[in-house]
């Protein structure tokens, strides 16, 4: 006999967005994506016009995207494994602020904590 409560929407499974493909959910693939574009196709228009036929560039650009993103996705899957979500854009953030690029709003000093009030 099926369990009617398999079928049922639980909310503890719409805290996070879903992973759509490679272990990238839908925000972290759109990054992944325009970073990609923003890198290689530039970069695939530069060997084209090197090797005298630019319009090669942009083909070349789109599947050099394609490798990236698939490779970064295999990547993030490998960062995200066994880690509490949100892991690597807390890492990010210490890194970029230990950088002196932007500012962490995480606690990073060391010592003990107490839920009490001393005097």
């Amino acid at each position: 006999m099926p369990d009617p409560a398999a079928d049922l929407v639980l909310p503890h499974r719409l805290d996070f967005e879903p992973i759509i493909i490679l272990g990238l959910t839908r925000t972290e693939l759109l990054i992944v994506t325009v970073a990609a574009v923003a890198v290689c196709l530039p970069a695939g228009l530069v060997v084209g016009v090197t090797l005298g036929k630019w319009t090669m560039g942009l083909p070349v650009g789109f599947l050099a995207a394609f490798v990236w993103v698939v490779i970064a996705g295999v990547w993030l899957a490998k960062v995200k494994r066994q880690r509490p979500p949100g892991y690597y854009q807390q890492q990010v953030l210490i890194a970029l602020h230990e950088l002196g690029v932007g500012r962490s709003s995480l606690i990073r000093s060391p010592g003990l904590w107490d839920v009490r009030r001393h005097r």
